[in-house]
């Protein structure tokens, strides 16, 4: 069976290259470009991974991983922010909320796919 990974990012851009990094016959990519597609998605469908943007519009990455860490059906899913938001408070929040791991953008290819294959793997 296929592992499925929820991308959620509001740049069109950003999304083909974590797509194209991380396209493997053994993983299903689902994708969103903003925060209430993103819940819907993730209200319809079992994800093995969440990789989400914060600054996407309503709601914002964190009050969706805040969601999802909060709901009995999602909370143990993994949760990588893929953010430019890299301030110590934004960190620590993310941190607060239960999110696995915090990739940085511009992020390193390797990085997202050694990361993503850590918890699906």
């Amino acid at each position: 069976m296929k592992k499925r990974i929820l991308i959620a990012d509001d740049e069109p851009d950003l999304i083909e290259i974590a797509v194209a990094v991380l396209e493997r016959p053994e993983w299903e990519i689902v994708t969103t470009i903003d925060g209430s597609s993103t819940m819907k998605a993730l209200q319809q469908g079992d994800f093995d991974l969440v990789i989400l943007d914060i600054l996407m519009p309503k709601p914002d990455g964190l009050k969706i991983a805040r969601w999802i860490r909060g709901n009995v059906q999602t909370k143990n899913v993994p949760i990588i922010i893929l953010s430019a938001m890299s301030e110590e408070n934004t960190l620590n929040k993310a941190i607060n909320i239960g999110v696995n791991e915090f990739i940085t953008k511009p992020f390193d290819f390797e990085t997202l796919e050694r990361t993503v294959s850590k918890y699906l793997n």
